[in-house]
């Protein structure tokens, strides 16, 4: 797709749509988002904005994923001071100039957090918590806009903003350009399960069936039933790391990549946990060494690691260095503890409820409530999350030192009556 695109038409569509109609040049380097191929354009007077063309081939329902998402972004724009780039053209049909939807948008301002959070020098314990205090902030402000029910924006004959089916991803119809749509909903509890049987009847084996239903039993009594119904709210729709932009002090500057953008559930809205704090929840993409492997440690006379584990009375004192415990530094693996992603959700959880004291009351188990949905979703990580979940709920069996697992029950729901009778009406 990308040699197709001719820079030359892109770089006469920026001048065309520049205030001053400005010159400009288009670098021939190219990157690639989430769901987007990305040029950035530079303008004789040193503008600097940015072109986005998706990587899905055109369909009818590819223009309406893209005219809800901007309608969103719109929004949140008129209503909110949320630094997100300002959008100069868009155009989700390819009867234009270049032959492709796409957007044109100002480049945003500071450093991408995915390159500081690990990086020793940066990386303080002052610049961690002004960033959670502006993050908590920026994403606050998403609480003044609400919706009666969960679902993808649309816009009336009237151009009154209404909550229409929830729409496919641009992930999904790059896969399947006539995915179906589903319809809104106004209650969490019938979203889950509704998404869960749209997977139950795509499930191909018996062993697929039973991590679904046991999933099922899961979504049904883990999220918190005063949640269930409205409002409904918007937030970044992959919030990540590598979508935020800060200054050099830790201070937001900047939110990208608002494709996908949906009226989702409080529980995974606005005031729900950064996703890289809650990594330790999704154990198929963690990559922390296991805990097994953590406690096997073995601490030398005169000396301790200083990685998890229980402190007892008969530990030494003196640590032994990261590296001689064989455990990579955080800047070398990429990634915090189960022990400091904890401290890390409880700094961004009292950061949040210092602004919206309301609001957080949905912040405390949203990493809960994502690892639901991803799982759902996710045939990859299913198993994992379902697994971790589990053990979330179960803890210990009840012979001592054991774990009633997630293969333990998986195991017996394939075993018992209930999964046969099921499939018969699937």
């Amino acid at each position: 797709m990308v040699d197709k695109i001719d820079l030359d038409v892109l770089a006469s569509l920026a001048t065309d749509t520049h205030p001053e109609s400005l010159p400009c040049v288009v670098n021939p380097t190219y990157k690639y988002g989430g769901y987007n191929i990305i040029w950035f354009i530079t303008f004789s007077n040193g503008d600097e904005w940015v072109a986005r063309i998706p990587v899905t081939s055109y369909s009818p329902l590819m223009e309406r994923r893209m005219r809800s998402d901007m309608l969103a972004l719109q929004l949140i724009q008129s209503r909110t001071n949320i630094p997100t780039p300002a959008i100069y053209a868009f155009s989700p049909v390819i009867d234009n100039s270049l032959g492709r939807p796409y957007t044109l948008m100002s480049k945003v301002r500071g450093t991408q957090l995915s390159k500081l959070w690990f990086d020793e020098e940066w990386f303080t314990s002052e610049r961690r918590r002004t960033f959670f205090s502006s993050m908590a902030k920026t994403m606050a402000q998403l609480k003044v806009l609400t919706f009666p029910a969960m679902g993808s924006l649309g816009q009336a004959d009237g151009g009154e903003i209404r909550v229409g089916p929830l729409l496919p991803n641009l992930y999904t119809l790059d896969d399947n350009p006539t995915s179906p749509i589903t319809g809104s909903f106004a209650s969490v509890h019938s979203y889950l399960n509704d998404s869960i049987a749209r997977q139950l009847q795509k499930a191909a084996d018996p062993a697929s069936k039973a991590s679904l239903v046991l999933l099922r039993l899961l979504a049904n009594a883990l999220p918190d039933e005063f949640l269930d119904g409205p409002p409904f709210v918007l937030t970044l729709p992959d919030y990540a790391y590598q979508n935020i932009f800060v200054d050099n002090d830790g201070n937001v500057t900047g939110l990208i990549d608002w494709d996908n953008v949906d009226v989702v559930p409080r529980q995974c809205g606005y005031a729900q946990y950064p996703s890289w704090l809650t990594r330790d929840w999704n154990p198929a993409v963690y990559r922390y060494p296991p805990e097994d492997e953590v406690a096997a440690l073995v601490y030398e006379e005169g000396q301790s690691s200083v990685t998890e584990g229980p402190e007892t009375a008969t530990q030494p004192e003196t640590p032994i260095m990261r590296d001689e415990a064989h455990i990579p530094s955080r800047a070398v693996i990429h990634e915090d503890s189960p022990t400091v992603l904890q401290m890390f959700r409880q700094e961004y959880f009292d950061a949040y409820q210092a602004v919206d004291p309301e609001g957080a009351k949905s912040t405390r188990s949203s990493h809960v409530f994502e690892a639901i949905v991803t799982a759902i979703y996710n045939t990859d990580f299913r198993d994992s999350i379902v697994d971790k979940l589990c053990r979330y709920v179960f803890g210990n069996a009840a012979d001592p030192g054991g774990t009633l697992s997630h293969w333990m029950l998986k195991r017996g729901i394939g075993q018992g009556e209930w999964l046969e009778d099921m499939e018969e009406l699937l």
